[in-house]
């Protein structure tokens, strides 16, 4: 059995903490894919987030699949989709990034 790092062992993660934790993770398919939107004014409800919630929901083997501009939104969706009311209770983080 090894060594822990902690007592002096080889250390499993090599990266610096700036390169785990930095956000957005962004690549050239990413940025090109946002510039041929804003270029073809295609936004948000639009056949690029209709091609966006079919392939997602085939990738996760769902039904269905729908798209929203952040968790927050995405959370309150949910919410009202399970007839969340006055008196009821769920446990959610406060961050939803």
């Amino acid at each position: 059995m090894s060594t822990l790092a902690l007592l002096g062992g080889k250390k499993q993660i090599s990266h610096e903490h700036s390169e785990i934790f930095h956000w957005p993770i962004v690549n050239p398919a990413m940025e090109a894919g946002v510039l041929q939107v804003l270029r073809d004014g295609n936004m948000s409800g639009t056949d690029i987030t209709r091609k966006f919630e079919q392939a997602y929901a085939g990738w996760t083997g769902a039904k269905y699949a729908l798209a929203h501009s952040s968790g927050t939104a995405s959370l309150q969706c949910a919410m009202y989709g399970v007839d969340l009311g006055s008196g009821d209770e769920i446990i959610c983080p406060s961050i939803t990034y």
